[in-house]
């Protein structure tokens, strides 16, 4: 049993080391990093406009998929994450996502790992005014041209 998971290391750290002809160019860097970019600040929009339910069409619904949201010690799937979505969706009047920071560092042409400060205005259904301020770090995977949220974690700053 040792020798598969041996060659199964060694096999890895090929894959992850590469070579140097098949790292990203400058070119190409920059055009993910704007394309994930322009991907996420969508993403907040939609949300402005259709409420926390416009999530889920950002969401890689695949069984790769999970997230550590705010409190939370371990990771949910995508079915937990989806019904907290829908418990919440209708206890808000609006919410306003805005990246404070953000920074996209490209894996390669199909991920790209994301962190950055989010200030997050939300009004209730009782007309509550609520600012907070979240730290959120993610991986996207690009799926038929569209970038999805792969996994992550976000975090209240206090």
């Amino acid at each position: 049993m040792k020798i598969p998971f041996t060659i199964s290391i060694i096999f890895f750290l090929i894959l992850s080391c590469g070579n140097p002809s098949s790292e990203l160019s400058a070119k190409e860097k920059h055009l993910i990093t704007e394309s994930v970019k322009f991907t996420l600040e969508k993403y907040f929009a939609d949300i402005k406009q259709n409420g926390l339910t416009a999530e889920f069409k950002y969401l890689d619904n695949s069984v790769d998929f999970f997230w550590v949201p705010p409190g939370y010690k371990s990771s949910i799937g995508f079915d937990s994450v989806k019904t907290a979505i829908e418990r919440n969706a209708a206890n808000f009047k609006s919410i306003d996502n805005k990246w404070e920071t953000l920074t996209v560092n490209p894996l390669s042409p199909q991920l790209a790992y994301y962190t950055g400060i989010i200030v997050s205005n939300s009004i209730d259904t009782g007309d509550n005014k609520n600012q907070i301020r979240l730290i959120e770090t993610g991986t996207m995977v690009k799926r038929t041209n569209e970038w999805k949220l792969l996994c992550g974690q976000t975090n209240i700053i206090e």
